[in-house]
């Protein structure tokens, strides 16, 4: 499990890198070769592994499809994060409730907020 874990998991956080790259970027964008290749080789994949985070590589994962995915499917993310790893939960909802903020969507801010805590009490449960 030591080895078959790592693998998994830093092949799944490359998809969910090209997945979010393209959503981002367009399909036809150079970035998404550039991103999966950058996260496979980064120093976070890998310092995962030799730490020993392999719960955070996962939420991880969740993170990245949080922030690339449409509304429909927030709430489950963001649960499967905090039972995940609450403290990745922690920084990326707040990024996440953020982000709205910055541009001045006060009202989109505010429904961050309320499914962000919903999340973490049922996350909690």
């Amino acid at each position: 499990m030591d080895i078959v874990h790592p693998v998994a998991a830093i092949e799944l956080l490359v998809i969910a890198s090209h997945y979010a790259s393209k959503k981002l970027y367009g399909s036809g964008s150079i970035s998404c070769l550039w991103i999966p290749l950058m996260v496979a080789s980064g120093h976070s994949a890998y310092g995962f592994i030799a730490g020993g985070y392999q719960a955070n590589s996962l939420a991880l994962l969740l993170a990245i499809m949080l922030l690339a995915r449409g509304a429909d499917i927030y709430s489950y993310l963001l649960q499967s994060i905090a039972l995940i790893h609450p403290w990745t939960f922690a920084m990326y909802s707040v990024s996440w409730i953020l982000a709205p903020i910055a541009s001045r969507r006060l009202r989109e801010a505010g429904k961050r907020s309320l499914v962000a805590l919903l999340s973490l009490a049922v996350g909690k449960l």
